[in-house]
């Protein structure tokens, strides 16, 4: 095992393109300053992944350079791995700036998409306008032979998105006085002055689900 292995993780959320978070930033920017917080972890040592709903139609689009003298910006890390991994398959044609943005990113950083490559392509999001694969998990290019499995769950309750898992073997043991602790062994103790509290809490907990 590798004591020194130190694991950075991204999960993200980008808005559709017509939301108006993008009047005072543009996604552009935000899919800039994503780049520049990946590279520089890697820099730092960080082994990097990056995992959400980028709102991002690639295609097949190649997120992967084809030939390693490609010009792009890439990190300033002595550990760069050449990729040669399987490739890519999705079952949505479907291209939209932002999946060039994302594509665009995992070339500058060393990253590559991990759907369509481990397991049969599947949309990733269920609405009423139709499927999409806009889910996406991206790891870093060491981590191409450490991926054990990849695969897109159904359909979850109160959300039109598939939850996406992936199993990545680290081989590294974690010291007994850093692991979280199992479910049995968190015990919390009752104070009967809390009660009031906790039952407006339960009130508003049962408005926000009769809102859904």
């Amino acid at each position: 095992a590798d004591d020194s292995l130190k694991i950075s993780i991204f999960n993200c959320y980008f808005p559709p393109s017509n939301s108006p978070v993008y009047t005072e930033q543009s996604y552009e920017d935000i899919f800039e300053q994503l780049e520049m917080s990946i590279k520089a972890s890697q820099e730092d040592g960080f082994t990097c992944i990056t995992a959400g709903d980028f709102n991002a139609k690639t295609g097949l689009l190649p997120d992967v350079m084809e030939d390693m003298n490609e010009f792009v910006e890439m990190p300033e890390n002595e550990d760069m791995v050449e990729l040669s991994i399987p490739n890519r398959t999705n079952v949505d044609s479907v291209i939209n700036d932002f999946g060039v943005y994302l594509v665009n990113l995992c070339k500058a950083t060393n990253m590559f998409i991990v759907n369509g490559r481990f397991s049969k392509p599947m949309y990733t999001c269920h609405t009423s306008n139709g499927h999409s694969a806009i889910d996406y998990i991206i790891c870093d290019a060491n981590l191409q032979d450490k991926i054990r499995h990849f695969h897109i769950d159904n359909l979850m309750h109160y959300s039109d998105h598939c939850a996406l898992v992936c199993n990545i073997d680290f081989q590294h043991e974690i010291p007994q006085n850093k692991r979280l602790p199992s479910p049995g062994d968190v015990r919390f103790k009752w104070e009967k002055t809390k009660a009031p509290s906790f039952v407006e809490r339960l009130k508003e907990r049962a408005k926000d689900m009769q809102a859904l």
